[in-house]
């Protein structure tokens, strides 16, 4: 029994993959219930999973602060080095020219997509979490499956208790028959009551957590979706516009509200990667770790007892539910071959037995092993092992990749100075192309000089006019360009004058 015990299951890849990771300070990778021991067992497991995920949360702050260092970086050693345009650079003889798109619009839109794009990733948990809903739908369908059936364990049990007096109280028509039936129904009372404690509450039980299940599985789960994707939008938000704008502060408050939410993807991540690792592990062999779970519990042996048979259905053990509902049946039996002198009294007894014979059934088939068997495997092979861990990697993986593009993409962004203007990243820059750019702004300068004298010369009349021409002649007179005179037009007195 013990070989055959998960019947044709056989673990998925993903399971198998995830079950073979690293447990840090476990001596293997099995799932091990026994600190469920009231008595104290060993949690060597627990704390191997626990350790996996203090692990990947280290490596999430392990980039959070290389991100933190760089932009201390940034501020005080790197503070010259910028993304500030893209260059395409060839060789001509023994001058490199380089290529570029003037001003910073370039890396402005790089900066946009790389923030779009991590919303747009972060917008496949959406997808992502599909499996997830689809475990919770099977396991809404399960508990109310089995909900109904002990639901109506109880109620039919209360009926027939009711039904029970309803026969004692009709059988004192029968005349000298009616202590016959008076013996007959306290046995039938009897097991009634048996049957009842073999399932008292389960119905309630099994119907809240139905209720729970269909009331707080999808509403969790959406909940969890749309605070990472909210939480991803403040940052890119922050980012877009301030790409957008041009505006250095507004990435500011990109950057430091992107930290906070690369330290919650890190704490996400980590807990769930530690919960697939822990469920892949179950699922290897997830019959035989929930047997050892719930004796590891303490819990009843009836319950052990039940449990081993719905999971297994061994061939050749009875059904420890189906004694006292088969008990219940024989004495209806009994009750309704007895005589009875008065004919109506008769039919109504007969009519009553029927029904309660009719509800012995349902419940009978509703008790096959079989039946409970084909719920338990679609709880937890289809809706824990494949789904549910499904849906728990993806949400991970792409909170994973999420965060290493917007890391980029704020790594990227701490380069780029927003606040410069294309003539300012002209002045910065010392190619031939830049310097030849410079020359036409400063002639057109002089030229604009030179039409702003002449007016003035033209307005003070003839007198004035050997003077003027004199000016002019002066003004021609330009010094001789000097190479180290290009760069830093605007440094020497606030003039805003280049020099070139």
């Amino acid at each position: 029994m013990a070989a055959n015990l998960e019947g044709d299951y056989t673990a998925s890849k993903l399971v198998t993959y995830l079950h073979a990771r690293d447990h840090p300070g476990y001596s293997g990778n099995n799932f091990d219930s026994s600190y469920l021991k009231a008595s104290g067992g060993d949690d060597s497991y627990v704390k191997s999973l626990a350790a996996l995920s203090a692990v990947a949360i280290s490596i999430g702050f392990i980039f959070i602060g290389a991100y933190c260092a760089i932009l201390w970086a940034r501020r005080g050693c790197w503070k010259d080095k910028e993304f500030s345009r893209f260059s395409i650079g060839f060789t001509l003889d023994t001058d490199t020219y380089r290529l570029r798109s003037k001003g910073s619009r370039p890396v402005r839109f790089v900066l946009i997509v790389g923030f779009v794009s991590c919303i747009i990733v972060m917008f496949h948990t959406i997808s992502g979490s599909a499996p997830l809903s689809s475990a919770v739908v099977t396991m809404t369908d399960v508990s109310a499956k089995l909900a109904k059936t002990f639901v109506d364990l109880e109620t039919n049990s209360k009926t027939m208790t009711a039904d029970a007096t309803t026969i004692t109280n009709t059988a004192a028509a029968c005349g000298a028959t009616a202590g016959q039936y008076t013996a007959a129904v306290a046995t039938f009372t009897s097991n009634i009551n048996a049957m009842q404690n073999e399932w008292v509450g389960s119905g309630t039980n099994m119907k809240a957590l139905a209720d729970r299940i269909s009331g707080d599985g999808n509403h969790y789960v959406n909940l969890y979706v749309r605070l990472l994707v909210g939480l991803m939008l403040i940052p890119t938000g922050l980012g877009i516009a301030a790409a957008i704008l041009s505006k250095s502060d507004i990435m500011a408050g990109a950057s430091c509200s992107g930290i906070c939410v690369l330290a919650f993807l890190s704490i996400s991540m980590g807990t769930m990667i530690s919960l697939s690792v822990g469920v892949a592990d179950y699922c290897m062999a997830p019959t035989a770790n929930a047997l050892a779970a719930v004796s590891n519990m303490g819990e009843p042996q009836k319950l052990q007892n039940l449990a081993s048979y719905f999971t297994s259905c061994p061939a050749g053990k009875a059904n420890p539910l189906l004694g006292v509902l088969a008990n219940t049946k024989t004495a209806i039996t009994a009750i309704q071959g007895l005589q009875c002198g008065a004919a109506a009294a008769k039919t109504q007894i007969d009519n009553i037995c029927a029904k309660n014979s009719q509800a012995a059934d349902t419940m009978t088939t509703n008790l096959d092993c079989k039946t409970i068997q084909h719920l338990y495997q679609s709880a937890t092979y289809d809706a824990l092992c494949k789904d549910g861990i499904r849906g728990i990697y993806q949400l991970w993986v792409i909170q994973a990749t999420t965060g290493f593009v917007f890391l980029v993409t704020l790594v990227f962004a701490a380069f780029v100075n927003l606040d410069k203007n294309p003539d300012d990243l002209d002045d910065d820059d010392n190619t031939p192309t830049a310097r030849a750019k410079r020359r036409r702004r400063l002639k057109e300068k002089r030229r604009k000089s030179r039409q702003r004298k002449r007016s003035q010369g033209t307005l003070d009349g003839p007198r004035s006019y050997s003077n003027a021409g004199r000016s002019h002649r002066e003004a021609d007179e330009v010094a001789p360009l000097r190479k180290g005179d290009i760069l830093g037009a605007n440094a020497k007195g606030g003039s805003e004058e280049i020099v070139v």
